[in-house]
């Protein structure tokens, strides 16, 4: 009977030590548990270390911020202890329903005289990845404590939740701005449960996805002593002019643009400098009297937008009247930003001027006309674009400009009358001595020049370009004729042309006739197509019939009809007939 009594207390003793051994892992684990559950932020870092409360628990809003881990509640189950140290222990338990795995890192602390949790891993995965509930919970309140203080539009809090070299960025950006800017880059923010951020944290870098009903914002964090600081932020929204692709670029965009209208409106060019582009500066701003163009101020704090593009931005205010759109230039030695042009839109118009326009045109035109009057060639190249350069200008020498005779180029002081404004484009509608023209001009590379000069006309186009375009090749042929310069004769004709007739001679020709007294006859009549031209000069007793065609995007002669008379025997086809002299060894 003693010996049975002896085995039944030994095997009891056993069952109770078997059963014990993890009552201390146990009890801490639960008591955190509990707490969790409770909502009990107190007792929590009661039970936790020092270093956990301080990156998990601070703050009123740990307990929700713990919650958007999904840390399941339930009477934890030990499956496994190991210890690190006699201080140290690590304990897999498993909790609720699902029985998911939890891994607790336990530390005896000698302060509280008990053992405490030092950190959770949620899962295997995180334990090999190192990522612990402390390092999330302490992004996680990061992320809490920027928005309030965002939210707030206080900017000693703003600034002083981010990097130094966004803070940099961000403190060049003026109050009003800067509180509109915040709460644009952080948008609707979702803290409702349920609601689950993604965090991935790589060494000193933390990105965080926060869902938005319309998007989402990535916040990216970097790690400043024990602190993690905001250093960058990019909202996505279905809706293309809420998003922000990045929010270092749109505050330097912001306070530039903000540098510019303060400039703008106290006149201190030696700002505009710094801030605009060489174009726009040398090219306008240098030399204008700022005080005739008012740049308008946006209604509110909040009227404003920014537009981000990889290499270009546009910062754009909503005035009274009208809509002030700046476009950024990101320089490529610094990236910083400066203003390319500025652009002014009617709320109730259709016109949209641009400043280097607005500042420019009318001098221009000015210029351009008196160049005109004078014939002065190398003026009229200064003033025009490229294209009226390369079609008419740089084709004609000064003697064929100078026998010219066109309504257009007499003189006169023109009379504005009209000015439209289409952008890059200007239109200004003059009176002259001859009658009322308008000038066309364009922005070429930051300068405003003269693309084309139109005029009310039935018998050839209205532009002067296109009319000068055909004439100047049959002047400077009829040039080539009268001086018997044979390579001036062979720059205006066409392949076919210098093929079966001028290649096949060392010199001019004695001619029958004066061709050149032919082709100076007064001009008639023009009819243009694309790829030929009919020119009529003189009338039906004394002239010619010129036919051009377009070579290498130019218009060149390619057979000319001389006109003596009425008769059919009185009209000579010059490509024919010194086709049959050559063949005459005439």
């Amino acid at each position: 009977m003693k010996r049975i009594l002896f085995v039944s207390v030994v095997c009891g003793a056993a069952t109770c030590l078997s059963g014990c051994a993890n009552f201390m892992e146990s009890r801490v684990v639960r008591a955190f548990a509990t707490d969790l559950r409770d909502e009990d932020l107190t007792d929590l870092r009661s039970h936790s270390s020092d270093e956990f409360a301080r990156e998990a628990l601070r703050g009123d809003g740990a307990i929700e911020s713990l919650k958007l881990l999904k840390i399941p509640s339930g009477d934890p189950k030990i499956v496994k202890v190991s210890d690190e140290s006699p201080d140290r222990k690590n304990v897999t338990v498993e909790m609720g329903e699902t029985k998911q795995k939890l891994h607790f890192k336990l530390i005896r602390d000698p302060q509280k005289r008990k053992w405490v949790v030092d950190d959770i891993y949620k899962s295997k995965q995180d334990v090999s990845k190192g990522k612990t509930v402390a390092q999330q919970m302490d992004v996680l309140l990061t992320v809490r404590e920027m928005l309030d203080a965002w939210e707030s539009g206080n900017r000693r809090q703003i600034l002083s939740t981010v990097t130094d070299s966004l803070g940099k960025t961000l403190s060049d950006v003026p109050p009003h701005y800067l509180t509109v800017l915040s709460r644009q880059a952080i948008g609707e923010t979702m803290r409702q449960s349920g609601i689950q951020p993604r965090i991935e944290i790589a060494d000193e870098v933390a990105h965080v996805r926060l869902p938005q009903s319309n998007g989402e914002v990535e916040i990216t964090f970097q790690r400043v002593g024990e602190r993690w600081k905001v250093d960058e932020v990019r909202r996505e929204a279905r809706q293309e002019a809420a998003s922000l692709a990045s929010l270092r670029d749109a505050a330097a965009v912001t306070s530039v643009a903000a540098a510019f209208q303060a400039a703008y409106q106290s006149h201190d060019k030696q700002k505009l400098s710094e801030v605009s582009t060489v174009r726009l500066f040398d090219g306008c701003l240098a030399a204008a009297d700022l005080s005739l163009v008012e740049l308008p101020e946006a209604t509110s704090p909040d009227k404003f937008e920014i537009k981000l593009e990889p290499r270009s931005a546009s910062f754009v205010v909503t005035g009274e009247r009208e809509i002030l759109r700046l476009s950024l230039l990101q320089q490529s030695t610094d990236r910083t930003y400066r203003v390319e042009e500025v652009t002014l839109y009617e709320l109730n118009g259709s016109q949209d001027k641009r400043l280097s326009s607005l500042f420019n045109s009318h001098a221009v035109m000015q210029a351009f006309s008196e160049a005109l009057s004078d014939r002065d060639l190398d003026k009229l190249r200064l003033h025009a674009t490229l294209d009226f350069n390369r079609r008419v200008w740089d084709r004609v020498t000064p003697a064929t400009l100078n026998a010219l005779q066109m309504r257009e180029l007499q003189p006169g002081t023109p009379q504005v009358v009209n000015t439209v404004f289409h952008g890059a484009m200007t239109e200004i509608t003059v009176t002259q001595a001859s009658g009322p023209r308008t000038y066309i001009l364009r922005d070429q590379a930051g300068k405003m020049v003269v693309d084309d000069i139109e005029a009310p006309a039935q018998d050839r186009p209205r532009s002067l370009k296109a009319t000068l375009d055909v004439l100047i090749p049959i002047q400077e042929f009829s040039a080539g004729v009268r001086t018997g310069t044979l390579a001036l004769i062979r720059s205006q004709i066409s392949r076919e042309f210098g093929r079966l007739v001028w290649n096949q001679v060392d010199t001019v020709p004695d001619m029958d006739v004066p061709i050149d007294s032919f082709l100076r006859a007064p001009l008639k009549q023009i009819t243009v197509s694309p790829d030929r031209a009919l020119i009529l000069l003189g009338d039906e007793t004394f002239g010619a019939k010129v036919l051009l065609v377009k070579e290498q995007d130019r218009y060149v002669l390619d057979d000319v009809v001389l006109v003596s008379g009425p008769e059919p025997d009185q009209r000579v086809g010059l490509r024919r007939h010194m086709r049959v002299k050559l063949a005459q060894g005439q």
